[in-house]
């Protein structure tokens, strides 16, 4: 069912939705209706509900199972960490890495960026990526030192970069990114560096906290739309603060516990010695918690 289909929406109400990034029916049912509400009023919602609820939402454990095998994998480029990850970070899923400053986040989206332009067979899916930077981290030089490593020219032509300057400038971003993304059919890949930067920086003090796991959920739930809609490998860094009354590693996480439960993987990189890097699966629905030792060279991540 297309939105065209549903009794009495009209084009009016169907460019509204186009306005606030809703272009299909999956998109339709996972926004909140107090989103729906600005764009189409009470009486018209329940009519659109009774339309789009009217179906058996219930399916057997192997009918999910066949959907879930539509996933696909970006190899890292890193062979230890793509059999530990069984074959790359997934698509319809959320990646994120953690670490200090300097421990090679960055490094490991930019060569992602330059992997997922690959051919299939050689663990990309021949697609482009959209890279959010809140740090002005791109490193266009970087990606180019990494793609000749790797065989692929002509890389930056595949990467769309967006420079995020405040908190409430990457959330609207969101709409012109889920646009670029109908307009261009290939996007498979979306980088953000780094995800917590701008909230963390502009909702300081306890008072602010609220406000702004509030906005931060409304970000995170729109981006997992994004990547399930569109099949979507997003892959974000994350800051981290040290808590020294902590018992074992003081170095945790920012973002609590909205971007806790968020996100599908969750991987933390800390420094070894010289170059090398340690990189450990701290939370993930299916793989046992591991370590991989890999190594930040001139031609990109590789197996320490």
């Amino acid at each position: 069912m297309k939105l065209e289909d549903l009794k009495g929406l009209g084009e009016e109400r169907i460019r509204k939705l186009n306005e606030i990034g809703i272009y299909t029916i999956d998109e339709l049912m996972a926004t909140p209706r107090r989103v729906l509400e600005k764009a189409l009023g009470d009486q018209m919602i329940e009519k659109i509900y009774e339309q789009i609820y009217d179906q058996d939402d219930l399916v057997t454990a192997e009918e999910y199972y066949d959907k879930k095998k539509k996933i696909e994998y970006i190899s890292t480029g890193v062979e230890k960490l793509d059999e530990l990850l069984g074959g790359g970070i997934e698509t319809k899923a959320t990646t994120e890495m953690y670490g200090e400053f300097g421990s090679g986040k960055s490094q490991l989206g930019f060569q992602l960026a330059v992997m997922v332009q690959k051919p299939k067979e050689e663990g990309g899916l021949e697609g482009k990526t959209i890279f959010i930077d809140t740090e002005n981290t791109f490193s266009p030089e970087r990606i180019e030192q990494i793609a000749q490593a790797k065989g692929v020219e002509e890389a930056l032509k595949n990467i769309y970069v967006a420079r995020v300057f405040t908190a409430e400038h990457q959330i609207a971003i969101l709409k012109k990114i889920k646009d670029r993304i109908r307009e261009d059919g290939n996007i498979r890949l979306i980088i953000i560096d780094s995800l917590m930067a701008r909230f963390r920086s502009e909702y300081l003090g306890i008072d602010t906290l609220s406000h702004r796991q509030q906005k931060l959920n409304e970000y995170l739930q729109e981006l997992l739309r994004i990547a399930e809609e569109y099949n979507i490998a997003i892959y974000y860094t994350n800051q981290v603060m040290e808590m020294p009354a902590v018992f074992g590693d003081p170095i945790k996480p920012v973002g609590g516990s909205v971007l806790a439960h968020f996100s599908t993987y969750r991987m933390y990189i800390r420094k070894a010695k010289k170059d090398k890097r340690v990189i450990r699966m701290v939370d993930s629905p299916k793989h046992e918690n591991f370590e991989v030792l890999v190594e930040i060279t001139k031609e990109g991540v590789i197996d320490g």
